[in-house]
């Protein structure tokens, strides 16, 4: 479990800052008010506790252990693919071989280092990251899920996420609420969602003398900033969604907003723009650390590489991924020639007969909902 890394983040006093310039008693009695500090963490599971790649306009490719696999196999057959699914694979080889150094993971890491496994879509290691957040969020703290995971067609998978979480901070652990199910499917949809249930539940938990400070976990459907604008507004980076959230809670709580937005973007090797919900990176970890008022001093500079098993949900792995439902879907994927994989030439065989039988493979791969 992750409770012996960080230790309990105790409720903050914060002196209550008075406006008034009546007396200066009435001032010295406003500032010995305590003011207690209640955290509401916004949490995308898509891309924040997964990778996801864009895949133009299908749906993003989930970089799991399985895809990878498939995916290996299929660029062994690239001459027999149509020049859209060889772009499909390229993206993926190029993220398994991407530098992770800049987000601040280990020089030798890339994405291949984050991949999900079969039975539940998300990653050990990004997992016990959330769940290192969550220990310095402290106990006066609510978790709304706002992914597409809330929808109700998802509730297996949202409650083997919720004892996979709960394993890691050695304890049970449910989300608090979820954001409203009505949503457009785009960058500015999902922010206009976050500030609704920010508008008509943002104060429900929250009692008088509270601060309340907001953490939001968000790759907005692998979206760069300043390319959108919501209700008006345009969003060019994250201190514009922050300034945008802080708007949709009444002042009195004196509303604090961190975005941690998990997006980044290279060039491959063929000269094509590889864009990826990227997962909570050290670099997130640290910012998100830091924003919760932890302790830093105990914290291993160095990636965890080794996260706690999931015993319940998890088999053996060879990228420290976790593991997932198979979704059958018009394409997915994950591959990482960084990493040894055993291996499976019947896999391989099966690949080129369906290829040459007409029947696309890109149906056994797994894509993000």
């Amino acid at each position: 479990p992750i409770g012996n890394m960080l230790s309990w983040m105790p409720s903050f006093k914060l002196p209550c800052m008075s406006g008034s310039s009546t007396s200066k008693a009435a001032a010295t009695a406003a500032a010995a008010t305590p003011t207690e500090v209640q955290t509401l963490i916004f949490l995308d599971v898509d891309g924040v506790l997964n990778v996801g790649i864009k895949d133009g306009s299908l749906h993003p490719l989930s970089f799991s252990e399985d895809n990878l696999q498939r995916a290996r196999k299929l660029a062994k057959c690239s001459a027999s693919l149509s020049d859209k699914d060889q772009a499909t694979i390229n993206r993926l080889l190029s993220a398994s071989q991407h530098s992770l150094k800049s987000l601040g993971e280990s020089a030798d890491w890339t994405y291949a280092n984050l991949c999900s496994g079969a039975s539940l879509d998300v990653s050990h290691v990004l997992v016990a990251r959330l769940a290192r957040l969550l220990e310095a969020a402290g106990p006066r703290t609510n978790v709304v899920l706002s992914s597409t995971w809330r929808q109700p067609k998802h509730a297996e998978k949202v409650n083997k996420l919720e004892k996979a979480i709960g394993e890691q901070l050695g304890r049970p652990f449910t989300f608090s609420t979820r954001t409203p199910l009505q949503e457009e499917l785009t960058a500015a949809g999902r922010l206009a969602c976050l500030g609704v249930h920010l508008r008509t539940h943002g104060a429900e938990a929250v009692s008088k003398n509270t601060r309340l400070r907001i953490l939001v976990l968000e790759d907005f459907h692998i979206t760069k900033m300043g390319t959108w604008d919501c209700k008006g507004t345009r969003i060019g980076s994250t201190q514009d969604v922050e300034e945008y959230l802080v708007k949709c809670v009444a002042s009195h709580f004196n509303p604090v907003v961190r975005l941690l937005h998990t997006y980044d973007s290279w060039m491959s090797d063929e000269g094509a723009m590889v864009e990826v919900g990227c997962g909570i990176t050290r670099r997130h970890l640290d910012e998100g650390l830091q924003f919760l008022g932890a302790d830093m001093s105990g914290v291993p500079r160095s990636p965890m590489s080794q996260p706690a098993q999931l015993p319940a949900l998890a088999g053996p792995s060879s990228c420290n991924s976790e593991s997932k439902p198979s979704v059958p879907s018009t394409r997915p994927a994950s591959i990482m020639p960084a990493l040894v994989v055993a291996e499976d030439q019947d896999l391989n065989d099966d690949m080129i007969d369906d290829l040459d039988g007409g029947v696309d493979p890109f149906k056994r791969l797994v894509t993000l909902p």
